[in-house]
C-alpha cells in the first residue's frame, strides 16, 4: 500500500487462494474504500486468538527497535523521518509482546513461531505481526501493510540520534556565540588589531564552524516545512547541499592549517584551550553530518 494527498494504493495476494485485490483511488478519505472493499472480497479472515500447544520462542528474541524500511537510507531526509517512524517492540511476558509505534500501543499473543495477533490496541494497529529470523537474530518485522520494519544499525539507535542532536545543538550555541564574542572584541580593539598567527586559524575554525551549523540548521527547518505541504524540491535546497561540500573542503584545509602550528607559543593556554575546543567540536558536527547522509542528494 500506499498514498500521497488524496489518492492511495492497496494491493493484497492470497497465494493459496489464487486470489488478489487491487484498490487504486484519488479521492479523500479513501483509507475505508481501501480495506472496505478488501474486507467484502476476501471476508473477515481474522480468528479468534488461539495460541498452538508447540513449543514457542522467547518474546525476548524479539525485543528491539525497528525502524520503518519506508524511510531514505542516503539523504538526511533519515534524521526527520527516522526518529517518527520507529517501531518499539517490549516483551510482557514468555508469550506476548507490547508494540509501540506513532504514538500508538498495543499488545500482541504469540500464536505460533514469531507470529503474533493482536489482542488489545489503540486504533488502527495492524491484527497481524511476524518476525523473521536470521539465526536468533530478528532479520525483518512484517505486518503484510505499507512496509515492513528493520533492524536499527548500531549508529541509528535513539541513543545515538539524541547524542548527535545534542552536538547539533551545543555547536550551534558554541560556534554562534564564540562568533559574537569575537566580533566584539574586534570591533573594541581594531585600532590595536594584531591577530596571532594561531588565532587567525581559530578565527576561521569558529566561522566554519558556524556557517555549518546555521546552513544545515535551516536546510531542516526548509526541508521540515517544506515536506508539511507536500511542496518540497531538490532544487530549492541544492544549493545549501553544494554549500556543506564546499564548507566541508575549507574545513579540512583549517583543520590541517591549525594542527600544523599547534605547537605555536604565541598564545595562551587559555587560547590554546579554546583553539582546539572549537577544532574537536567542529570535527565532532563534520562526523554528525557526514554520518547522517547531509552532504548526500535526496534519493
Amino acid at each position: 500500500g500506499g498514498n500521497t494527498v488524496a489518492f492511495s494504493s492497496n494491493m493484497v495476494v492470497v497465494p493459496e487462494k489464487r486470489l488478489g485485490v487491487v484498490v487504486l483511488t484519488n479521492a479523500a478519505g479513501e483509507m475505508d474504500i481501501n480495506y472496505g472493499i478488501m474486507k467484502l472480497v476476501l471476508g473477515n479472515p481474522d480468528p479468534q486468538v488461539a495460541v498452538t500447544s508447540q513449543q514457542l520462542p522467547n518474546t525476548k528474541e524479539m525485543e528491539g527497535t525497528y525502524i520503518t524500511s519506508r524511510n531514505s537510507k542516503s539523504s538526511f531526509f533519515e534524521w526527520i523521518l527516522g526518529i517518527s517512524s520507529t517501531l518499539k517492540v517490549e516483551s510482557v511476558n514468555e508469550n506476548e509482546i507490547k508494540i509501540s509505534v506513532y504514538g500508538m500501543e498495543g499488545t500482541y499473543v504469540q500464536t505460533s513461531p514469531y507470529f503474533y495477533e493482536l489482542t488489545s490496541s489503540t486504533p488502527m494497529l495492524d491484527p497481524k505481526i511476524y518476525f523473521e529470523m536470521d539465526g536468533d537474530k530478528v532479520k525483518r518485522v512484517t505486518t503484510g501493510q505499507i512496509a515492513d520494519y528493520l533492524p536499527l544499525e548500531w549508529d541509528r539507535q535513539i541513543p545515538w540520534y539524541y547524542i548527535s542532536l545534542a552536538i547539533i545543538a551545543v555547536s550551534l550555541f558554541y560556534f554562534v556565540i564564540t562568533l559574537v564574542v569575537m566580533l566584539i572584541s574586534w570591533l573594541r580593539n581594531r585600532k590595536k588589531a594584531d591577530v596571532k598567527s594561531g588565532q587567525k586559524w581559530h578565527v576561521w575554525t569558529t566561522v566554519l564552524g558556524a556557517a555549518f551549523v546555521l546552513n544545515n540548521v535551516l536546510l531542516l527547518v526548509r526541508s521540515i516545512s517544506a515536506m508539511s505541504t507536500m511542496s518540497l524540491h531538490f532544487a530549492d535546497i541544492k544549493w545549501q547541499i553544494l554549500l556543506n561540500w564546499a564548507l566541508l573542503v575549507a574545513a579540512a584545509v583549517c583543520i590541517v592549517g591549525s594542527l600544523l602550528q599547534w605547537r605555536v607559543g604565541q598564545l595562551t593556554k587559555g587560547q590554546k584551550f579554546v583553539k582546539y575546543a572549537s577544532l574537536i567540536m567542529l570535527l565532532l558536527l563534520i562526523v554528525v553530518l557526514l554520518n547522517w547522509n547531509f552532504f548526500n542528494v535526496l534519493a
